[in-house]
């Protein structure tokens, strides 16, 4: 039996763009994606796990997306 398509998601939720571009610019300097989640993202539930979302299929995907979403927000 084939086990259902899943996506390891791993996310820094921000308050702005200004927020996500200077986190961008700091991945892109070589600083750690989970250390940079656990001092800077605005997502208690994942915050600690490094913006860890775990596995989901994408029908959970599109669920977590809208749980998190604020009105009027993007993603950077």
């Amino acid at each position: 039996q084939q086990e259902p398509e899943q996506v390891h998601i791993q996310a820094i939720l921000l308050g702005s763009e200004k927020e996500a571009q200077d986190v961008r610019a700091r991945l892109d300097a070589g600083e750690d994606f989970t250390a940079l989640a656990e001092e800077l993202s605005q997502h208690e539930a994942t915050k600690e796990s490094g913006g860890d979302f775990d596995w989901l299929s994408p029908e959970n995907v599109a669920m977590a997306r809208s749980l998190i979403a604020k009105p009027n927000s993007r993603a950077y």
